[in-house]
């Protein structure tokens, strides 16, 4: 944490908040928290590496070539987040009480993905734990792009938050980079949101097969009660859809494109010559 941060009180309890959290997540598809504490009044936290780069990477390539990601691809990715999802709005305290959590800021800059096609949810810094939570202003936080209508207007959030912004991020990929409710700014993009006007997949991408695009437009609906209810859910309807085995390795090979190279040694490098000599006084 920045200095300047560790001066705001508020600031230092979310991260505190944030760590204690994330130290309850324990998940194949959630990057791992091993340790946090503050060192001569800086804050840190030992997280997870993950060999990779963010979704955000793909999704910029994506564009600059043009062409959105194979199908199956993208459902691999849907798959391994819903995965992640499931687990966290699950998760339970000691006690078994529900801890009722909800991400609230799922984008293609918290998806990693490793090199070998491992896909991980990261950041849980601004989630909410329990149902009394609430940001300090009781407004909405996230990035507009991802955020559902009743976050978006300041209301209570829960789980089915996560999944709108998880048909943000699916509608985006499937689409080659258009998000569904972006406007020429970020208040018209608030408007767009809250008042249900977005793009058709069927007309952005053609391609998909009908049970994808209802899949995506459950996950979009503007009024909760309306929308997809649960990650389970998701799951259920992609396991009818029958992901292709070698979605992650496709997903590993791209990603591994984005690897800058490396720089290897030659034999004189490695060798370095001695130190000179020096004579005592």
């Amino acid at each position: 944490m920045l200095a300047t941060r560790a001066k705001d009180p508020q600031y230092v309890r979310r991260f505190q908040d944030e760590a204690r959290l994330a130290a309850l997540l324990r998940h194949p598809n959630v990057v791992s928290l091993y340790d946090f504490g503050c060192h001569a009044g800086t804050w840190w936290q030992a997280l997870e590496l993950v060999d990779g780069v963010d979704l955000d990477v793909v999704v910029h390539r994506m564009r600059a070539s043009g062409e959105p990601l194979p199908v199956d691809v993208v459902l691999y990715i849907a798959a391994e987040l819903s995965k992640a999802l499931a687990y966290a709005h699950e998760l339970r305290h000691v006690d078994g009480a529900p801890a009722r959590v909800v991400h609230r800021d799922v984008s293609p800059s918290n998806v990693l993905i490793s090199y070998d096609g491992a896909v991980k949810l990261a950041d849980f810094g601004i989630a909410k734990i329990d149902a009394a939570e609430r940001t300090e202003s009781g407004g909405a936080r996230g990035k507009v792009s991802y955020t559902a209508p009743e976050q978006a207007l300041g209301m209570h959030e829960d789980r089915r938050a996560d999944l709108f912004a998880l048909g943000v991020v699916l509608f985006e990929l499937f689409s080659g980079g258009v998000r569904p409710f972006d406007g020429l700014s970020d208040l018209a993009t608030f408007r767009n949101t809250v008042e249900g006007r977005r793009h058709d997949l069927r007309e952005v991408a053609p391609h998909l097969p009908e049970p994808v695009v209802a899949l995506v437009d459950g996950l979009l609906a503007t009024e909760r009660h309306a929308r997809t209810a649960t990650a389970d859910d998701v799951l259920d309807a992609l396991g009818a859809m029958q992901v292709s085995a070698v979605a992650a390795r496709d997903l590993a090979r791209r990603v591994r494109a984005s690897k800058p190279p490396v720089a290897i040694p030659t034999e004189g490098e490695l060798t370095r010559p001695d130190p000179p000599h020096r004579a005592s006084p």
